[in-house]
């Protein structure tokens, strides 16, 4: 039987070579308890590894609220132009769509035909739906 170094566990906290168990002799060695060490090492790694985690998940939400800020302040102002004709289905619905975008500062502009458009009727009631919206009408 080739040597080895390995040794097989008889009982907790004895161990013996190979050779000694051919022999039908083998010598008790303790083994150090080393269990509660790496225990120790391993809960010290997660804790390592979950700090490091909730660093770098700050970080990255951090630099994205700052990066939607900058492009926030970035963008110009801009005026939406959309021509009216009469009533249509659906819309106070298409209009309101208009008013209720997400952008930092922008201009609704309606243009009609005539000043008796009942069109009209849906931007006044947008007006008073969104009065801190600058809506304007063009008669032309």
């Amino acid at each position: 039987m080739a040597s080895s170094n390995y040794r097989i566990e008889l009982r907790a906290g004895y161990a013996a070579s190979p050779q000694d168990l051919a022999s039908g002799s083998p010598t008790e060695t303790p083994v150090t308890d080393i269990a509660g060490p790496i225990c120790l090492l391993g809960f010290i790694c997660l804790g390592v590894a979950a700090g490091y985690s909730i660093v770098t998940l700050t970080a990255v939400l951090v630099w994205h609220w700052r990066a939607r800020r900058a492009e926030m302040t970035r963008l110009p102002p801009v005026s939406v132009l959309k021509p009216l004709c009469g009533p249509e289905p659906g819309l106070y619905e298409n209009l309101r769509s208009f008013c209720a975008q997400d952008f930092h500062e922008y201009q609704v502009v309606f243009g009609v035909l005539d000043q008796d458009d009942p069109a009209l009727e849906v931007v006044e009631r947008l007006r008073a739906e969104f009065p801190s919206l600058a809506i304007d009408v063009v008669v032309n």
